[in-house]
């Protein structure tokens, strides 16, 4: 039509511009040049614009997911997940079994209760910081770069250390290096897991955490074997043969893949918490408080339940009290092990029947409780079954301690909001096994003071929760049901978010959770 509009030359528009009158053949030919050349452009963008759907059309397929989930790579995903843990948490988590060793250690000048315990504390606290950075690392490049760092750190760290003399130097070797290790090893194993399921998600979680009390039941069963083959005193050759398990952590690490590609959210400013509403928020605080407690305990426990065992019969308070071996003392840890593995997947279960918060709440109770009965264990067995038993109970307060945060932020930035209380876990977890230590060398040897003040933490971290974080699981359920109360008119909509807000208020947090629970 442009052409014949030129060509007749009757005042029409031609590519947005006015067609004048034609009065000879020579201005003639320059309008139909002039076109010519438009069509060339025309069609050169044509060309240009195909180019970018098909790019278009390219990512759109990536961005369909490879296969439905809850299928056989979903749980290849959780093996390599489990792995990973199983190698870099039990790897860490073996370091109690050396303790006796490094204190007797005169090239490492003999470091005392304390010191010992400071180079473990160390690691898990770099943990939840070091993880804040993988976490986004893990987004943006993939999962394969920052847990083959983790597996990598895992083996540098007990092989450095094997040849450290001095102990500073072990505290940056294994301190440190470990710590980066399971920094890059929890989240981000979690964070690809999850992609890949929908309807078995909180399985699939409890069997990843699971390969932490599995680690824990058998690589300090490796590490009394090899310390034994070496002989009394011997650390540096266990740790060197342990630094291979990072051979196949790596090779798990290589396997993760997400079922997604990363895709960059766009940003909204009207949706997202400020940073310091979030660090001011009572809840947060509280839950910030809560794990600190509760690593302090944690921890302490992971330290010195084979110490305790180690100390009948040799130790000055318990002279009366019969010897416990070396290999047996290691089982102890072992058995807590196990129980914590099992605790992590039957607590999901308890939690999602009775509630979040009540089971959060019994499991630091009993675990408070238990504390207090543990130096009078003085017999083999009364130790077995306390570790067994306190084992399944802090699997409770590790399981539910998400899910309870979970259920007052169930907003935007929920993923913040967790980095920011497991910070208060980093905290617990570098104060609780040197201040521990502290007390017992400060008591000549006693367990009885440090038990009593491990209990108060469990116990401490139980009423944080009763008196500040009340009623969690109730107003959450009664949220959908209050949300579809009739909503068929803007009346009645009106009407089911004033019976929310109220429900909220009810449980004393308005004002908190009316701004992290989106209305729509």
């Amino acid at each position: 039509k442009a052409t014949v509009s030129v060509l007749y030359c009757d005042g029409h528009t031609v590519m947005g511009h006015p067609a004048f009158p034609c009065d000879d053949v020579e201005d003639e030919n320059l309008v139909i040049d002039e076109l010519k050349k438009e069509i060339e452009n025309l069609k050169e963008n044509t060309i240009q614009q195909s180019w970018v759907i098909q790019a278009q059309r390219e990512e759109i397929d990536k961005l369909k997911a490879p296969e439905d989930p809850d299928g056989a790579t979903g749980w290849l995903m959780v093996f390599c997940a489990f792995t990973l843990q199983f190698t870099v948490l039990g790897s860490i988590n073996s370091y109690s079994v050396f303790i006796k060793n490094l204190k007797d250690d005169e090239e490492l000048g003999k470091p005392n209760n304390w010191q010992v315990s400071l180079i473990y504390s160390i690691a898990n606290g770099l943990t939840p910081v070091v993880g804040l950075i993988a976490g986004k690392c893990c987004d943006k490049y993939g999962p394969k770069p920052v847990l083959s760092t983790a597996a990598v750190t895992l083996g540098a760290g007990f092989f450095v250390s094997s040849y450290c003399h001095t102990y500073v130097e072990l505290i940056f070797s294994f301190g440190i290096f470990l710590g980066i290790s399971a920094g890059c090893t929890i989240a981000p194993g979690l964070s690809v897991v999850g992609q890949w399921f929908d309807k078995k998600r909180s399985l699939a979680f409890g069997l990843v955490y699971a390969g932490s009390g599995a680690g824990t039941t058998a690589v300090p069963l490796l590490a009394n074997y090899l310390i034994e083959r070496d002989g009394d005193g011997a650390w540096r050759g266990p740790f060197r043969i342990i630094a291979l398990l990072s051979v196949p952590a790596l090779m798990s690490a290589l396997l993760l893949k997400r079922r997604l590609p990363y895709v960059c959210p766009l940003e909204d400013p009207d949706s997202h918490l400020k940073l310091k509403q979030i660090i001011t928020s009572p809840t947060v605080i509280t839950l910030f408080v809560v794990g600190l407690l509760f690593t302090y305990g944690f921890f302490s426990l992971v330290i010195y339940i084979p110490q305790y065992a180690e100390a009948m019969g040799t130790d000055k308070p318990y002279l009366d009290r019969h010897p416990v071996s070396d290999s047996a003392a290691t089982w102890l840890l072992s058995i807590f092990g196990i129980s914590q593995t099992v605790g992590n997947i039957v607590w999901g279960d308890f939690s999602h029947r009775w509630g979040n918060s009540r089971m959060f709440k019994w499991a630091h109770f009993v675990c408070g409780a238990m504390m207090i009965s543990w130096p009078f264990c003085s017999t083999y067995i009364s130790q077995a079954i306390f570790a067994g038993s306190i084992g399944f109970f802090v699997a409770g307060c590790i399981t539910c301690y998400p899910a309870v945060a979970a259920d007052h932020f169930a907003g935007p930035q929920l993923g913040t909001i967790l980095s920011i209380i497991y910070l208060g876990f980093g905290s617990g977890s570098l104060v609780g096994p040197p201040l521990t230590g502290a007390i017992i060398d400060m008591t000549g040897g006693s367990y009885l003071i440090a038990s009593f003040v491990t209990s108060a933490a469990f116990i401490g971290a139980m009423v944080l929760v009763q008196v500040f974080v009340p009623h969690s699981a109730t107003v959450m359920a009664r949220i959908p049901a209050l949300l579809d109360e009739g909503s068929s008119t803007v009346a009645d909509y009106e009407s089911s978010v004033g019976a929310l807000d109220r429900a909220i208020s009810e449980a004393g947090g308005a004002t908190e959770s009316s701004c992290l629970i989106p209305k729509e």
